[in-house]
């Protein structure tokens, strides 16, 4: 468990800081939440080629996305995303696996 509180990761997820207002789509009701967006790249050798990728992903409070599921829709920067995996950290705070959708 973490030692911060809900406010201080409420503080993390500051737009003018480091995070963006994203719209979740959960059950088709749609509501604003703060993330920090991702679009890390990635490469993948598999001893013939290198894949090259990118890996977006959403990083917000857990209480915030509590009722996301795998294929729910997601908007970021005015781009539909569907979320593909949920990986909750156990200290407060989940790293939604987005793909464009």
């Amino acid at each position: 468990m973490g030692v911060e509180s809900d406010f201080d990761r409420l503080s993390f997820l500051n737009e003018e800081e480091f995070a963006v207002e994203v719209t979740l789509y959960p059950n088709s009701d749609p509501r604003p939440i703060n993330a920090v967006y991702d679009s890390g790249h990635i490469e993948i050798a598999n001893g013939v080629s290198v894949i090259s990728t990118a890996q977006p992903s959403l990083t917000t409070r857990t209480k915030d996305v509590n009722d996301v599921e795998q294929g729910d829709e997601i908007l970021i920067e005015g781009r539909l995303h569907t979320v593909t995996d949920i990986q909750p950290d156990g200290t407060g705070m989940t790293m939604l696996m987005v793909h464009k959708a």
